[in-house]
């Protein structure tokens, strides 16, 4: 089941295309990575898809619905979102922060009950923060914080979770649980699209990829046939030697060989 999708999205921000067609799909069990160069226009299209950014043409659907004609509240029941280098500019603690998470779910003044409890201690027990849920956020190191943050976000319970370069600021064991996270939310029904500029982890933990290039989608399907030899060479100008999910990626010569 498709529970968000994007078609020939632009978005013209400062008088220029940022993103000129972008097209993303998520489904229900499905771990979604969106790839691409540095200043592909990928971060644009994910706050696009969320409703964070004027959308110039096309259409994004959350369901069945225009998401520029879906409420702030529906879209944050449906959607979490983790922002990379995500700032916390307040001394709540970890366990506070991940209450957050819960706010759409809690009616003007309702204190949080069983349920949400339940979720916020589920929410740090995932992203092994379990042990800093007394620390003050703005005392973590940047990869602690990247986990307490997405404890937020997996709070809310959202049926899509989009995250935006959630494993570049973690330790490589990190990288991998957390990964293995989002392949056991994916399983468990969710639909999860990552922002991703590592290619093995993509390579072995995606179902799909989108891959863009100057503001476009140039490519999707499996990883198998978006990470092809072509298009790392094309879009990357690097070459794998090896499959890419056993990592290792060499630049390519002058001429692309």
């Amino acid at each position: 089941m498709t529970l968000l999708a994007a078609e020939q999205v632009r978005v013209r921000l400062g008088g220029k295309d940022i993103v000129a067609d972008g097209r993303l799909a998520a489904r229900s069990g499905r771990v979604v990575g969106l790839i691409g160069p540095n200043g592909a226009g990928k971060t644009t299209l994910l706050r696009a898809v969320l409703g964070l950014t004027p959308v110039t043409a096309g259409q994004v659907l959350l369901g069945d619905v225009d998401v520029t004609a879906t409420p702030a509240h529906r879209r944050s029941v449906a959607m979490a979102y983790l922002a990379q280098g995500g700032a916390v500019h307040w001394p709540l603690t970890v366990e506070n922060l991940a209450l957050l998470g819960r706010l759409p779910h809690l009616h003007p003044w309702r204190r949080p009950g069983d349920a949400d409890w339940r979720a916020v201690e589920q929410a740090l027990q995932d992203t092994d923060m379990t042990a800093f849920r007394h620390r003050l956020v703005i005392t973590l190191s940047g990869g602690e914080r990247t986990r307490a943050l997405l404890a937020r976000a997996l709070a809310g319970q959202a049926p899509v979770l989009l995250a935006d370069e959630p494993a570049a600021a973690l330790d490589p064991y990190h990288q991998l649980t957390i990964m293995a996270l989002f392949r056991r939310l994916a399983d468990a029904g969710r639909a999860v699209v990552l922002v991703l500029h590592d290619l093995s982890l993509a390579a072995r933990f995606c179902d799909d990829l989108f891959l863009m290039m100057d503001g476009r989608t140039v490519a999707s399907g499996p990883p198998d046939a978006v990470l092809n030899a072509d298009t790392l060479a094309r879009v990357y100008k690097v070459r794998s030697p090896q499959p890419l999910s056993h990592g290792g990626l060499v630049l390519t010569t002058d001429d692309g060989a």
